[in-house]
């Protein structure tokens, strides 16, 4: 294909999205049901072992979508869209791989680079990507970001790191090396790094990093993420971060002070920083928090910090494949 030809199926698959973002009444304030949204197109949702392939669409007689049950949620998430745009693009038969759901490849067919940009369109909207460029306190143009803010952003849009930094990209909104050195990093080293060198006990789990001006937030999780919170404290003065016990099943996994060189001889008053992690076991809805208190005056607490989590379950319910619960609650 031409470059031309390329462009004019890219906007085929991104008209598709805005029109379909306008009929699911989407707020742009939270990320957008995809789920949700395939199941109110009454196409079947599964979710199975795909060994190396990211997803599947056939239309047939009854429409159905299938889904890698072996990917991180937001890899699935990004699938998820890609199918749901063979569908609204009256596609009849997608088998994909990295190539089709991730990658900007020149030889791939048409209808692979309108579902592409169906999906960046559907789960990354300009007006989503503005509002999470904000909460990370960045511009609307930064022209670059470092790993920690592209991962952080994909976290806001709920969509795959990869795909995030091609949205970037293709909006203009970072350049193009920029671009490609955060895509030649490794995600789980990225979340190592955020989280100062406690790898995450899962993998594929998504690691939140939160500061003191995320208090009152309410995060939406999965069974195994967890949310590591960085918070200033002057321990000199016998004021530091206590966190609360969390309630099941919820755990706290680390409570310490960031290492800092220059800790010998602090005077008095000096600040140091606190790290407090927690991880997420099972659904629930719960709240973390934290005192700064001294420990011999507990009632006297000087600030508190408290974010509230909605650890959400599976869409496939207690296993990790099959059909997603709404759709087998119907059968």
């Amino acid at each position: 294909m031409t470059s031309g030809q390329v462009d004019r199926h890219r906007r085929v698959g991104s008209v598709e999205a805005q029109r379909a973002l306008k009929r699911a009444g989407m707020d742009f304030e939270t990320p957008i049901d995809v789920f949700g949204a395939i199941e109110e197109q009454q196409v079947w949702l599964l979710f199975q072992p795909l060994d190396r392939l990211y997803g599947a669409y056939r239309r047939h007689d009854t429409p159905g979508i299938v889904i890698h049950a072996g990917h991180p949620y937001r890899l699935q998430r990004f699938t998820a869209a890609h199918e749901l745009g063979h569908h609204l693009l009256g596609h009849d038969l997608s088998v994909d791989s990295q190539d089709e759901v991730e990658r900007q490849v020149a030889t791939l067919p048409g209808q692979e680079v309108e579902a592409q940009a169906f999906a960046a369109t559907f789960l990354m909207p300009v007006q989503l990507i503005n509002r999470g460029l904000a909460q990370l306190g960045l511009d609307s143009h930064p022209s670059s970001v470092d790993p920690g803010q592209a991962y952080r952003l994909s976290l806001e849009l709920g969509s795959s790191y990869s795909a995030t930094v091609v949205q970037l990209r293709a909006l203009g909104r970072i350049n193009a090396a920029n671009a490609r050195e955060l895509l030649k990093l490794s995600l789980i080293d990225i979340k190592t790094e955020l989280t100062l060198g406690h790898r995450p006990a899962n993998a594929r789990a998504d690691v939140w990093p939160l500061l003191r001006e995320d208090a009152g937030r309410t995060l939406s999780i999965r069974p195994d993420d967890e949310v590591h919170v960085r918070l200033v404290e002057s321990p000199t003065t016998g004021y530091r971060w206590r966190p609360d016990q969390p309630a099941a099943p919820i755990e706290i996994v680390g409570d310490e002070p960031v290492p800092d060189a220059a800790a010998q001889g602090r005077a008095y008053g000096a600040e140091r920083t606190r790290h407090m992690w927690w991880r997420a076991l099972a659904p629930t809805e719960t709240a973390v928090a934290a005192d700064l208190r001294r420990s011999f005056d507990p009632d006297a607490v000087a600030d508190r910090f408290e974010i509230a989590l909605r650890v959400l379950p599976t869409i496939t319910g207690e296993s990790d494949h099959g059909v997603s619960r709404r759709q087998l609650q119907l059968a």
